[in-house]
């Protein structure tokens, strides 16, 4: 509690900031890669946090470069190329539609 955040590693002030975000019990939530910088125990347990405030009817948008951790928190999913929405859906449709290049 004495620590000024600016001592914070950047892991430390990942979590600080989702701390923050959720500070107000909001209904909706924006968050940029929220697991990077953070160890894999960490990032776990955001991973479960997100899960969990989903399953409370909470909207969570999220980037993310890391497909896995897409693939076990998000419902839908948009790909973006050159700033624009390439591509919208669930995991299902989305694997559907690019069938052609993806190998098994």
């Amino acid at each position: 509690a004495g620590r000024k955040a600016k001592t914070f590693s950047f892991g430390m002030k990942k979590k600080l900031g989702i701390a923050q975000a959720l500070a107000g019990d909001p209904e909706l939530l924006f968050l940029d890669e929220p697991t990077s910088g953070v160890d894999v125990e960490s990032a776990l347990q955001i991973q479960q946090l997100l899960l969990r405030l989903h399953k409370q009817g909470k909207t969570i948008f999220m980037t993310s470069h890391n497909l896995h951790e897409v693939e076990k928190i998000c419902t839908r999913i948009a790909i973006m190329k050159a700033g624009k929405i390439a591509s919208l859906g669930s995991l299902a449709d989305l694997q559907a539609a690019h069938r052609s290049w993806r190998t098994v």
